[in-house]
């Protein structure tokens, strides 16, 4: 369970670091493992930007930079979850996260249209509609749907239609809108939920089915 930084050394010295996978082989003759050995130098750069990416995202400052190390970072492999807020401004997340280099279509599942529902007074709230439970995202709750029927959503972002080759919709609400959404990029994938994952605009973070979700 403990994670080793590992490096190789190339003929001129230089150190870079490296991933191994082990695969056990069973021939006639006993036990063998195969080794697989990756240069990993530009994955853990990427993740260095990504970190100072998110260090910044976290005061507000969405650039078109932070955009593209998010695109690079799904792209090695990684996995990203944009959730909505009160602070998100469609226009610009649709300018941003489209207009990536290297990335068909943006790096969203989904164009961004714009924020309906009141969650101030929360007289009217949408359910979850359709799920897909096979998905395993979603599969913790095949046996158990009433874990995320009970989820009341008051506010949420509505998304361009139709959907962008790629995009699955893997839970909608009783309207029809999509909920969640997931699209494959390069090695990775971008999840990305039309509510919040507080209890500004939905109860969901209340509910038990937050907790699996995470």
């Amino acid at each position: 369970g403990q994670s080793i930084d590992l490096f190789g050394v190339a003929r001129d010295g230089r150190r870079f670091p490296v991933e191994i996978s082990l695969s056990p082989i069973q021939p006639e003759e006993g036990l063998l493992i195969s080794a697989a050995v990756r240069d990993i130098t530009e994955a853990k750069l990427v993740q260095s930007q990504l970190r100072q990416a998110q260090r910044m995202e976290a005061v507000g400052q969405l650039t078109a930079g932070v955009a593209q190390l998010l695109a690079n970072y799904v792209k090695q492999g990684g996995g990203l979850v944009v959730a909505m807020g009160d602070g998100v401004a469609p226009e610009t997340y649709n300018r941003l996260f489209g207009g990536v280099d290297g990335v068909q279509g943006g790096l969203l599942p989904a164009g961004l249209v714009e924020a309906t529902g009141d969650a101030v007074e929360r007289e009217q709230a949408h359910r979850p509609g359709q799920a897909d439970v096979q998905h395993f995202i979603l599969k913790p709750f095949a046996k158990y749907p009433s874990l995320y029927q009970r989820i009341l959503v008051y506010r949420y972002m509505r998304v361009a239609q139709p959907l962008p080759r790629g995009t699955t919709t893997l839970m909608s609400l009783d309207n029809g809108d999509p909920l969640i959404l997931e699209r494959p990029v390069g090695d990775g994938r971008v999840v990305l939920v039309t509510t919040t994952l507080t209890n500004t605009w939905t109860n969901m973070p209340a509910s038990k089915f937050f907790v699996p979700f995470n």
